[in-house]
């Protein structure tokens, strides 16, 4: 994954980096690595966040302003051409 698909899956989920890092077991500072400079992350990491973020991408929340409570402003997406390629195809449960 590239430093660019990494941030966009991590917003798709709506996740900081030192909570992704806790998830995932793995020091902080290498994970802000992965993200800041492009270093290599495990590829079972990438694979996992690639799927999770392109998930989340394709199926987003519902939303509705209108239900959203005053003083909670609207969450901004990942840039709408931004797309993880390296994702492995997802099976849709019964």
């Amino acid at each position: 994954m590239t430093v660019t698909e990494r941030g966009a899956a991590l917003a798709a989920l709506g996740w900081s980096q030192r909570y992704f890092a806790g998830r995932i077991g793995y020091n902080e500072s290498s994970v802000r690595r992965w993200f800041r400079i492009g270093a290599d992350a495990p590829p079972d990491i990438d694979l996992w966040l690639a799927a999770a973020g392109g998930w989340m991408m394709a199926h987003p929340p519902p939303c509705a302003d209108a239900d959203r409570p005053a003083g909670r402003p609207r969450k901004l997406a990942p840039p709408a051409d931004t797309v993880i390629t390296s994702a492995p195809p997802l099976e849709d449960s019964p």
